[in-house]
């Protein structure tokens, strides 16, 4: 019975103790939605098996020291044998985990699980700008990709500011309003922060900075966000409008686990 090999593959006490502390540590991981707090527990209960794997195959060595040359090749050809398969597990589970992080980052390129712009955001919203070009773009901005924001959590909502010259900006907030799903005053409920002032130096991809920051609710529904954006560059008094287009997603288990 399958049953009795799993209760077979689980005699040790030590790998009991490790399968409890993976239990614990990926029901954390699950409570919380962090994935490599998953991962964390995976890979301890694997160990766990390691372990026991090799004190098995100890304790068959000790009861198989007085057999013959021929019961001693064929120990040491199932030593081996079991080595390779503990190869095999560990590459496998590191194969599980990068093919996990490749399609985590595919799934959540526009998932702002944070109050930071991710590398992938940041990238798209660079492309904006020319070979040449100086001043501000934000995401959601001049008809890009679409920008899709999760449900259940901080998300950040920012813009990339490049310069030639040192320049203090401003970037205030002019208007959030909601042109479908939630209400504009439901919407207004999120915000937890609004524009930014600070100085600018140039060199590198440009200074990403975070002009709104909302605390989504997990029961949130699909909701388009239309945020009308003025940025000030205080040295030449030249002012700007950006207009935004935010896509809010109710994020289902997996994408919150996953993202």
């Amino acid at each position: 019975m399958w049953t009795e090999k799993i209760a077979d593959m689980h005699k040790e006490p030590v790998n009991w103790f490790f399968h409890l502390v993976a239990a614990i540590v990926v029901a954390y991981g699950l409570w919380i939605h962090v994935i490599e707090i998953i991962l964390v527990g995976i890979l301890v209960a694997v160990f766990g098996h390691i372990l026991e794997e090799i004190k098995k195959k100890k304790k068959t060595m000790k009861k198989n020291r007085k057999t013959n040359k021929n019961k001693r090749k064929k120990k040491k050809a199932a030593l081996e044998m079991s080595i390779g398969t503990i190869v095999i597990m560990v590459i496998a589970v590191t194969m599980l985990i990068l093919g996990i992080v490749l399609v985590r980052s595919i799934m959540c390129t526009g998932m702002q699980m944070t109050d930071e712009i991710n590398r992938g955001m940041k990238a798209e919203i660079i492309k904006l700008f020319g070979s040449e070009d100086v001043g501000v773009k934000c995401m959601g901005e001049g008809g890009g990709s679409e920008v899709k924001l999760g449900s259940g959590g901080r998300r950040a909502i920012g813009c990339v500011i490049k310069v030639d010259e040192n320049v203090e900006y401003e970037l205030a907030v002019k208007s959030i309003e909601s042109i479908k799903g939630a209400s504009t005053s439901t919407v207004e409920k999120w915000v937890i922060k609004e524009g930014w002032e600070g100085s600018v130096i140039p060199g590198g991809d440009g200074k990403d900075v975070v002009v709104v920051l909302l605390d989504i609710p997990r029961d949130a529904p699909t909701t388009t966000l239309d945020i009308e954006i003025e940025s000030e560059n205080k040295a030449s008094g030249v002012k700007d409008t950006h207009n935004l287009i935010i896509d809010i997603q109710p994020a289902n288990f997996f994408t919150n686990t996953m993202c």
